[in-house]
């Protein structure tokens, strides 16, 4: 079912809406067809400056399928379809404790169909761009991780490890993402063999170090441009003022108002809808009241990591929905958890009946109403914000 429900959210009308490109997509397909005429290269200086291992998957799909936008697109809608899997057995390590309950079992599904169906997903799945790659990457990491934690073998740690480290040569926000799974294994139940972290440091270690090496002699000028704290014309007092202005913007884009940028969302529509941003609120209120019951703390501490990139950046490009992308999964855990508690909280069978009743109807009219808003009104701003109005085999031709 949830395979089903992903691929005909993200797959209808594709890659026919967005209608045309965006030039970061044609500068992306330039990117993938220059890595075929070189040696491995971690790093590449074209299109202002990426990792390249999404670039090698997009390279490999445009040779199998041939230079087409299905092409372009299809590594994206893919990971996206398995990002949501994936989101699904994360949400069944999480809800689902023995003795399952009716609650308990269907949870997770139903999470998982709201995680795919939130237009602030959807939309990052059905355009060229990594942001569905990275997630999906993170994800995987997660989910080693919390079995480690079940089953305490080390080999689920190497191989959150791993893909913790396969995150750091995606898009920017995976260079932070190690440290949440890093000072989980290290610092989370307190019987952690020292050699299991060690060895997993060193995994890691051994997975980034192509990128690692390549930007500890070049840097990376896409960070250097964007992050105000590098800037040496500002002052202490300057990069004070933009990082509470970031702070703001970056709180109000769930609520208040959103990404400004047509292709990440419909102009200044908040990124939460009326009923996602409610159990948002509450579950988040939920998970810091009880920051010490696993996973809360993890999820708190994910969330904030996730706001972390767009926070040190300059507050003219915020709110900013793709570099946030990575909080979707802690923002649909807090709305899982804003929901077991209500369901939880009422002991009549008759009564909890009738509120799973409402709760269900609530989330089918929240995920129709994300895909009404993309499918009818967001896609009329598509026109502006995708410039370019060729194919890819024709826009590759041009300058």
């Amino acid at each position: 079912m949830l395979l089903a429900v992903s691929a005909v959210v993200i797959f209808y009308q594709f890659p026919r809406l967005p209608v045309n490109l965006a030039r970061d997509e044609v500068e992306f397909a330039r990117l993938a067809l220059s890595l075929e005429k070189t040696g491995y290269i971690p790093y590449s200086s074209f299109a202002t400056g990426h990792s390249t291992l999404y670039f090698y998957i997009l390279l490999f799909f445009l040779k199998l399928v041939g230079i087409s936008n299905f092409a372009l697109r299809l590594p994206s809608a893919l990971f996206g379809v398995l990002g949501g899997v994936v989101f699904y057995l994360l949400m069944k390590k999480v809800f689902q404790k023995p003795p399952p309950s009716f609650v308990q079992s269907y949870l997770p599904i139903g999470l998982a169909i709201l995680f795919v169906s939130m237009r602030w997903y959807f939309n990052f799945a059905r355009f060229a761009f990594e942001g569905t790659f990275l997630l999906f990457l993170e994800l995987v990491s997660i989910y080693f991780l919390f079995i480690y934690r079940e089953k305490r073998k080390p080999l689920f740690a190497f191989c959150s490890a791993i893909f913790a480290g396969l995150a750091f040569h995606s898009y920017t926000p995976g260079r932070i993402f190690f440290i949440l799974p890093f000072l989980w294994i290290a610092l989370g139940w307190g019987k952690v063999r020292i050699r299991v972290f060690i060895i997993s440091y060193l995994m890691f270690l051994l997975v980034i170090f192509p990128l690692f090496s390549y930007l500890s002699i070049r840097g990376d000028s896409r960070i250097d441009e964007q992050s105000f704290l590098t800037s040496v014309e500002l002052t202490l007092k300057d990069k004070t003022t933009i990082f509470k202005e970031n702070i703001k913007r970056v709180a109000y884009m769930f609520h208040v108002e959103g990404d400004m940028n047509g292709r990440h969302n419909y102009p200044q529509k908040p990124a939460l809808n009326i009923f996602m941003g409610l159990l948002f609120i509450v579950g988040l209120f939920i998970a810091l009241y009880r920051y010490r019951k696993f996973p809360n703390l993890f999820f708190i501490a994910y969330f904030l990591l996730s706001l972390g990139p767009s926070l040190l950046t300059h507050y003219r490009e915020n709110p900013h929905m793709l570099r946030t992308f990575t909080a979707i999964p802690s923002v649909v855990y807090f709305a899982g958890l804003a929901l077991q508690c209500i369901l939880h909280s009422i002991q009549r069978m008759c009564v909890r009946a009738f509120i799973l009743g409402i709760l269900l109807y609530m989330l089918i009219l929240s995920s129709l109403y994300e895909l009404r808003t993309y499918f009818l009104f967001q896609k009329n701003v598509f026109y502006d914000s995708f410039e370019v109005p060729y194919s890819i085999e024709n826009a590759l031709k041009l300058e």
